[in-house]
């Protein structure tokens, strides 16, 4: 794109020097026709001054006051005067006419001259800029194919190292004996490869440490199941839940069956076998199982706390957030008892609330005052009404 737009910059100036050039070109045309004309001038003047000084010459000259006295040479003569002096008249009238639009073509010659120069000196300006331009370009085409090699060089030393790499491995795998053991007291001999022993042992090694790092799925169900079987039986939620209250006081000692812990959405949405539940149930510190019931450990149903003072309402979470992500996000902040996403016809149905109850004080507040106002435009009107039938009585008792 940037060596498409030089080119077509480039373009430009050169057909706007071009016709620079020709406009200078039509100038110095104009500038010679002007001096041609200007001689011709000069010439017409050095005529006209000469038959000015032969007229004054022929007034002056003795022979004609001796001629003037004959009739017929006088009436010629002076007719031949008046044509010479009409003459020079007309011949003066083309100088100045010549002189004035020679003025006029001095005048269009310097201001195109002017506008010439200025066009040069633009276009100058921006041949400079184009120049720099191009210039940093090419170093920035430069510094790219530079880049483009170290990354090439790059490449070629990545796959030196895979190559030297495999080929260690192929030396170290053909350098590694086999080790032969053999019984003297019978004729066997047993075989056996060291190397796969040890191969099977760091396999086994990095197994473990595979797994140690990155858990199986089942295991990360597991541990979300123990998560949240721990909050729904926790103080938190029971307090804000009264059916699953109501499930756990019924049944005694804050112990809750397996079969409703599997109908729970969020249980129900991560496993749905009792084996897996009670394997991530054992798992917890907080929980006990006893006879197909799980519960809490130390139950005792605390009484009514208001958990509002010590919420938090998190706004402009991304929609695919679940709860590890607010639990990461919040963590620097204390210690998080519970994470719950106010998602749904629920906090619309909230929020529409707040705003009908803030209306409706809003109304309470402002029906007062316009009702006062309604009952003030009322009076106004029925005044003004009163004025103007009293104003209509008193035009009919005038006109009686």
């Amino acid at each position: 794109m940037g060596k498409r737009q030089g080119s077509k910059t480039r373009e430009q100036v050169e057909e706007q020097t071009r016709k620079a050039t020709e406009l200078q070109q039509e100038l110095e045309k104009k500038r010679a026709a002007n001096e041609v004309q200007h001689k011709e001038l000069a010439q017409m003047q050095k005529d006209w001054d000469e038959g000015a000084k032969q007229l004054v010459l022929s007034l002056s000259h003795p022979s004609f006051d001796s001629n003037s006295n004959s009739n017929s040479n006088s009436s010629s003569d002076l007719e031949s005067l008046l044509a010479k002096i009409q003459q020079l008249c007309d011949t003066q009238a083309e100088i100045d006419a010549w002189r004035h639009t020679n003025e006029m073509l001095q005048l269009s010659i310097d201001v195109q001259q002017q506008y010439a120069q200025k066009k040069e000196q633009s276009w100058n300006k921006k041949i400079d800029v184009e120049k720099k331009v191009s210039e940093q370009m090419h170093r920035y085409n430069k510094e790219i194919q530079q880049q483009l090699s170290t990354l090439e060089l790059n490449e070629k030393k990545l796959k030196d190292l895979k190559q030297n790499k495999k080929e260690d491995e192929k030396e170290e795998k053909e350098r590694i004996p086999k080790i032969i053991i053999t019984t003297t007291t019978t004729t066997t001999t047993t075989t056996t490869t060291a190397t796969t022993k040890k191969k099977q042992k760091k396999q086994g090694d990095n197994a473990d440490d595979n797994d140690d790092d990155y858990p199986s799925e089942s295991v990360a169900v597991e541990n979300l199941l123990q998560r949240q079987v721990e909050f729904y039986l926790s103080d938190c939620n029971l307090q804000r839940d009264k059916r699953l209250l109501e499930r756990v006081m019924k049944q005694g000692g804050g112990f809750l069956h397996l079969d409703d812990v599997l109908k729970l959405t969020r249980v129900r949405s991560l496993c749905s076998d009792k084996a897996q539940l009670i394997a991530a149930i054992k798992k917890s510190k907080l929980l006990i199982l006893k006879d197909d019931m799980v519960g809490r450990k130390n139950f005792e149903p605390r009484e009514q706390d208001f958990p509002f003072r010590r919420t938090v309402f998190v706004f402009g979470i991304p929609a695919d957030a679940d709860d590890a992500f607010l639990r990461r996000m919040l963590s620097p902040f204390g210690v998080i008892k519970k994470v719950q996403f106010d998602q749904g016809p629920d906090c619309t149905e909230r929020i529409t609330a707040k705003t009908l109850l803030a209306k409706r004080r809003v109304y309470q507040v402002l029906c007062p005052f316009v009702l006062l106002l309604l009952l003030l435009l009322l009076l106004l009107l029925l005044l003004l009404l009163d004025g103007l039938l009293f104003c209509n009585e008193f035009c009919v008792h005038i006109h009686i």
